[in-house]
């Protein structure tokens, strides 16, 4: 009942006469005992049982919004005086039984539950229906196993419970397994249920997993389920077709998509859809083939398809992969002249077009539009943003871009762009700034993408002659967990060698070997060369064993002779 606020008065009050007992002869007797005030306020043939009450108040304060009228009564003891009363209050017995003799409607069973819609905060994916509950706790019970045997086990237990007639909601499992941290899960459960239900797989189900198939790289699979959906007699749809054209799409197979996508076309009951159209275009636009993207797409008008924002959205990450910056723009504005609003990925794609052309003013604009329109900064344009900055060495709109990456809920610093901060100021022998980036990487528990920015840093100190703080940034890098490359002690061992600290250049090696990373020939070499530029013969003569003993064997000078030329031979 949807006129809750004058309904419930009046039903709380017969719901108090029929438990009582009492039985009216009159509509007049009714009225007076409930003191009801508006008559026409019943518009439905609806009405709620004190069980049912306090059901819906108990589901209601744990966070469902029940529609009432799905609702049936499950005690009816008390329904047929409700059912008198009413009737009398409409002035009608025709649609409401008063026998003393009624039978007890069912309860709403799952299908129709998985239907009660209710919201709740935090957008949890499992926040459709009551039955969500159940698929949550099989979810996280299944990605709890360790081994498919483990898979296959829980589900013989909870076989009773899922296999039952519109038991589980199958389609919102598979869907939530996928989207975990072990999506093959979803393949095992749906190998199960086969085993189990037979015939009694539906094409959404099969076309999920042959679209999953192909996400997972698997194109064979993806084409061994459609065929099996033939000989399980299941009835292929234009869905289960998209499903394979996609797998093959994104396993760049787009000859076997083609030929997928012609046969659609003789077809009786399987015609090409728009989404058939906007799937061959989104594979030609990952490819960057702009002629074969543009030809489908004119395919797709020819045959009175009314393109979509996915269609637009395709085209333009399309001209974009190409660098055809001309075309993505008109695309772009023929988006906004068919009325169809840009969302974060057609932003993205124009963003990431101008970012790689260096068109940074353009990127600029857009970037300033997708804010005008409500769309926040998110992680992918935030790392655009700081590459673009950072390889232009223009720091102050570097930070204001990282202040904008802080002030937005939901992303974080990656690594990633810790790093290019870090191997950009670096670079600018900026040491405090780039110091004080470390400082912020390690404080959000983030470590170096790769050694490149701290091999950035460590060229930066030797070249400013500050060795000293060299020492203690590496200090704290080593303190913070982070595990140095060979390629970093080479790098150490070669400054502190140049500039005659022969002690720390020790230090490096001893920590190297300490560490178990094996020493190449060029680590050799670079300590060879700092004692032979400080004519320690000794030392030269130890690291030379140390050498052998490492299987790095000293190189000889070569000595060039006339038998080159005549013989190929070389003397040494």
């Amino acid at each position: 009942m949807r006129s809750g606020n004058q309904l419930n008065p009046l039903l709380r009050t017969l719901g108090r006469l029929c438990l009582n007992g009492g039985t009216y002869s009159t509509s007049q007797e009714v009225l007076l005992t409930a003191s009801i005030q508006a008559e026409d306020c019943i518009r439905r043939d609806v009405h709620r049982t004190p069980y049912l009450q306090s059901e819906i108040k108990q589901n209601t304060n744990s966070g469902f919004g029940i529609r009432e009228s799905k609702f049936r009564a499950t005690n009816v003891s008390h329904l047929v005086n409700s059912a008198s009363c009413l009737d009398f209050v409409r002035g009608s017995s025709a649609l409401l039984s008063t026998s003393t003799k009624g039978s007890a409607l069912r309860p709403p069973d799952a299908e129709e539950l998985q239907r009660i819609p209710f919201r709740r905060k935090g957008g949890d994916k499992f926040a459709r229906s009551r039955t969500n509950y159940v698929i949550a706790a099989l979810v996280k019970s299944l990605e709890s196993s360790q081994s498919n045997a483990e898979v296959v086990e829980i589900l013989e237990q909870k076989a009773e419970e899922v296999l039952r007639p519109n038991g589980l909601a199958w389609l919102s499992l598979l869907d939530a397994l996928q989207k975990g941290p072990k999506p093959h899960i979803a393949m095992e459960v749906f190998n199960w249920k086969k085993s189990k239900l037979r015939w009694e797989v539906n094409p959404k189900e099969y076309a999920k997993m042959i679209s999953f198939a192909g996400r997972i790289n698997q194109p064979q699979l993806a084409a061994d389920l459609f065929d099996e959906m033939e000989k399980r007699g299941i009835k292929k749809t234009a869905v289960s077709y998209n499903a394979l054209i996609h797998s093959y799409g994104r396993n760049n197979e787009p000859q076997k998509a083609l030929q997928l996508f012609e046969y659609m076309k003789v077809t009786v009951d399987c015609q090409p859809t728009l989404v058939t159209y906007n799937t061959l275009i989104s594979m030609y636009s990952r490819m960057g083939a702009t002629e074969e993207m543009k030809k489908i797409f004119l395919d797709c008008t020819e045959a009175e398809f009314v393109p979509d924002r996915h269609t637009y959205n395709a085209l333009i990450w399309g001209y974009m992969r190409a660098g055809q910056l001309n075309e993505m723009e008109v695309t772009f504005n023929e988006l906004q002249a068919k009325k169809f609003n840009a969302d974060v990925i057609t932003y993205n794609a124009l963003i990431i077009g101008y970012a790689r052309a260096n068109a940074v003013d353009k990127m600029e604009v857009v970037l300033s539009s997708m804010q005008a329109v409500g769309i926040p900064i998110n992680t992918m344009v935030g790392e655009i943003l700081i590459e673009v900055y950072s390889r232009m060495k223009n720091f102050d709109k570097m930070e204001g871009a990282l202040k904008i990456i802080a002030d937005t809920p939901g992303i974080q610093f990656g690594s990633r762009v810790h790093s290019m901060v870090i191997e950009s100021y670096a670079d600018a022998g900026k040491l405090d700034e780039a110091e004080a980036a470390i400082k912020r990487m390690f404080q959000s528990k983030r470590v170096l993408a790769s050694s490149k920015a701290l091999h950035a840093l460590i060229m930066a100190y030797s070249r400013a002659g500050t060795y000293d703080r060299l020492a203690k940034t590496m200090e704290v890098v080593k303190d913070a967990g982070w595990m140095l490359q060979p390629a970093t002690y080479n790098i150490l061992i070669s400054e502190y060698g140049k500039v005659g600290y022969l002690d720390k250049m020790e230090q490096a090696f001893r920590e190297m070997m300490n560490a178990s990373v094996k020493p190449s020939f060029e680590t050799f070499q670079y300590m060879i060369n700092a004692y032979e530029a400080a004519d320690n013969e000794t030392q030269v003569d130890r690291i030379l064993d140390l050498m052998r003993k490492a299987g790095c064997e000293p190189k000889s000078n070569a000595v060039w002779t006339d038998d080159k030329v005549f013989s190929e031979k070389v003397r040494w």
